[in-house]
Formats: C-alpha cells, structure tokens, sequence
C-alpha cells in the first residue's frame, strides 16, 4: 500500500463531504477510482480552496507514480503539473505508467507522446497491456483509434482482439453488444478488408465521436469533471 504524504492539519478546518469524497477515493481507498467505477459528480462540489488544496495533495504524491494520482491530476484540469508529468514520462521505463502519465498528459494538452505511447503498445506483443489500455485507444477520437482497433483484429484468439472487435461494433452501430466472437454482427475482415478505405475510416470516426452509450474510461475535466466524453473511453 501506498504511504501517502498527507499534511496532518488537513482536516483541522471543516471540509465538505464532496472533498471528504475525494480524500476517501483518492488517499483511502482507490478500489473503486481505479476500476473507473466511481462517479465522479463530487469533484463539481468542490470550493475553489478545496479544489486547490485536491490539486495540492495530488502534486504532492505524485513521486509515488500511482495511476489514479496521474489520472487525478487530468481531471482537476491542473496544467501547472504538465512539467513535472513529462519529467515523469521521461523517466518512466514501465510501459503501463507510460500510458497512463502520457494519457494525462494527453487530456491536459493533447501531448503528441500518447499517440507514440499507444501505436508502440499496438506494435507489441503484450496482450495484456493491450488489454489493460485499450479504451485509452479511444481518447484520440480521430482515425487513428480506429486504425489501431483494426491493428488489433490481427491479433487471432486474444482477449485484446475481442474487445477490439467488440469496441469496432458497438461504435458501427451505436449500440452495446454482449456477444461471443462469432456472434458479433460485424467479423473482423469486415474491418480488416475496410481499413483502406477512407471513406469508411472516416464514417467510423464520425459515428465514433457521436457514440452514445458509455464506453468505461476516465472522465475528462475542462472545467466540468462530470462532463464525461462517451465513447473516449467513457
């Protein structure tokens, strides 16, 4: 378990329960927060002290290099910490931790290092790291995420293949799916046999961005943390 730096006299000053709720998902217990099960609504509650003090707390243990730390950062909108996120990036030899400060550091500036980060875990053998990323592949919101799910159809008999495959469906017909491999209404050389076409690239990119049902991912915060993006990884 993670020793925290936590100042002692947090909590000397009464705080709102919407900063008790994030000094609990964050510095107690980050179960939830980092399965992306947590609703977030809390943030928007926050005072402007309390929002900075969230941030400060944040800043403070992200030597730790925890996820939800990282991903904390994004969502507070905190673009002061965008230096030290590429120190970190910089330093980082962990291929998951790379995505995930690159990810941060994606949803604070649109940093050209996630794109990279993500096309280098396609490229590998990992399949569990591709599992464990994929909805990150829907942040870019643009061709590239469909491109780098068709990638993934190459991959025979992973999980990671699946939930590609599964991911290229629902976006195709704005609906959630859940079926065995075979029973999907789209089979991979649909995808495969289409990746040339720009056209087609281009419809699923748009019915990517205007994808309804939510897609588990972390929320993205510009100036309202409960405005989540459906199908960025939602």
């Amino acid at each position: 378990m993670a020793e925290y730096d936590i100042p002692d006299n947090i909590f000397e000053t009464a705080r709102s329960d919407a900063f008790r709720q994030f000094y609990h998902y964050w510095f107690e217990d980050s179960f939830g927060l980092n399965r992306h099960e947590v609703d977030l609504e809390f943030l928007n509650e926050l005072t402007p002290a309390e929002r900075g003090l969230a941030i400060d707390l944040l800043r403070l243990n992200l030597r730790l290099g925890c996820a939800h730390i990282i991903e904390g950062i994004a969502l507070l909108d905190d673009n002061e910490s965008i230096p030290t996120l590429k120190k970190m990036l910089a330093e980082m030899t962990d291929a998951s931790r790379r995505l995930t400060i690159a990810g941060s550091l994606w949803k604070l500036g649109k940093d050209e290092s996630f794109p990279e980060e993500i096309e280098r875990m396609v490229s590998r053998g990992d399949s569990l790291l591709k599992e464990a990323h994929l909805e990150q592949i829907l942040w870019l919101r643009d061709e590239r995420s469909i491109r780098f799910l068709i990638d993934l159809l190459e991959e025979e008999d992973t999980f990671a293949s699946f939930l590609a495959l599964s991911r290229l469906n629902e976006i195709e017909d704005n609906k959630r799916y859940l079926l065995s491999r075979a029973e999907f209404p789209h089979q991979p050389d649909h995808y495969i046999e289409n990746a040339g076409d720009d056209a087609f690239i281009q419809t699923m990119v748009s019915k990517m961005i205007n994808y309804s049902p939510a897609i588990a991912v972390m929320s993205t915060v510009s100036g309202i943390v409960s405005k989540k993006i459906q199908s960025d990884v939602q």
